[in-house]
């Protein structure tokens, strides 16, 4: 792996190979070696916020990429199948 900055390569190196984690949640044993996480693991595990909300259904969840994932696996894969079905049927048609 490539990194651009030293501090960079230095988070790395810390939080994989020493496993330096050197902030912990109040409220149970997770650590991290950078702040942000633990704020996103106390806001999700203890407080429940779910701040990303589907558009196309009720599905809520704590980070931006779990709502990316959800979209892509249920919503858009659910319209490609249809969409494949839909072709199939208007070549069975017009045989």
């Amino acid at each position: 792996m490539v990194y651009k900055t030293v501090s960079n390569l230095q988070r790395h190196v810390d939080t994989i190979h020493r496993e330096k984690k050197k902030y912990k949640c109040e409220l149970c044993k997770y650590k991290s070696s950078q702040k942000v996480n633990v704020t996103k693991h106390f806001d999700a595990v203890h407080l429940k916020l779910r701040p990303y909300q589907c558009g196309e259904c009720t599905f809520k969840c704590s980070r931006s990429n779990n709502l990316k994932t959800h979209i892509n696996d249920i919503h858009r894969k659910t319209k490609d199948k249809l969409r494949i079905h839909n072709l199939k049927c208007k070549k069975l048609e017009n045989n």
